[in-house]
């Protein structure tokens, strides 16, 4: 496989781990100052390490128990980017569907992942995720 090839396939492993929060199938892709920035305004927006992603996974876990699925409607990639298009559908824990639209642009280096960009619909995540944050939150309390 040339770069491109190989850098395409990494990208779909990495947004499938992602989408079954699959915490080691996704660390497994990554480079150790990997960054996962969320773009946008959300609650939830803004860059992540390496280090903070377990916990993003398992506050995800809590929210959508069975995962998601993503459905890559269009790949492209260059030298050391993979452009992605995606849509998301998941179930909450309280039983409202979640379904999002996504650009993700992922940068690699050697294979690995060094960073992914996420772009979605980040007005539709505060609806869904907010109430689950500010349950979770009462609940620690």
């Amino acid at each position: 496989m040339n770069t491109i090839e190989t850098n395409i396939a990494v990208a779909r492993q990495f947004l499938a781990a992602m989408a079954k929060l699959d915490i080691d199938g996704m660390t497994s892709l990554v480079a150790p100052d990997f960054i996962l920035d969320s773009k946008g305004s959300s609650s939830m927006s803004g860059p992540r390490t390496l280090a903070e992603l377990p916990q993003i996974i398992q506050m995800m876990r809590h929210f959508l128990p069975k995962g998601a699925t993503l459905e890559i409607l269009n790949m492209t990639a260059d030298e050391s980017r993979v452009a992605c298009e995606a849509k998301g559908d998941a179930m909450t824990v309280d039983g409202k569907p979640y379904r999002n639209q996504y650009h993700f642009l992922i940068e690699l280096k050697n294979a690995k992942i060094t960073k992914c960009s996420e772009y979605m619909d980040t007005r539709l995540m505060d609806e869904i995720f907010s109430p689950l944050i500010a349950q979770m939150t009462a609940a620690k309390t």
